[in-house]
């Protein structure tokens, strides 16, 4: 996968996207191995037990744009944090047991 971010012209630097992808040929379907009870399917770790949906998001690679976020403006609450303190000191139950 190649990327391009900008491009130079006589009027300078400006912002030019492009991704080139090398992708190898799609490999001929493998035939079904025979007598099996259920067809064999991909295992995905993160899929909940006997759920074979198919995935339903792509990307609309006709409609891909990138966004440059010129400002933003940020508004704040203050709020106090309260600090207590106290000494650690030998608690009389935490020694050794006494049997």
């Amino acid at each position: 996968m190649r990327r391009l971010l900008g491009s130079f012209d006589e009027d300078g630097p400006s912002p030019d996207y492009w991704v080139s992808e090398e992708v190898p040929p799609p490999e001929p379907p493998k035939p079904a191995p025979g007598g099996t009870f259920w067809p064999p399917r991909y295992l995905d770790p993160f899929a909940e037990p006997d759920d074979d949906r198919q995935p339903a998001l792509a990307v609309a690679i006709d409609t891909l744009q990138v966004h440059h976020v010129e400002r933003i403006k940020i508004k704040t609450e203050t709020f106090d944090v309260r600090r207590y303190w106290r000494e650690k000191r030998p608690s009389k139950l935490s020694g050794a047991p006494d049997f």
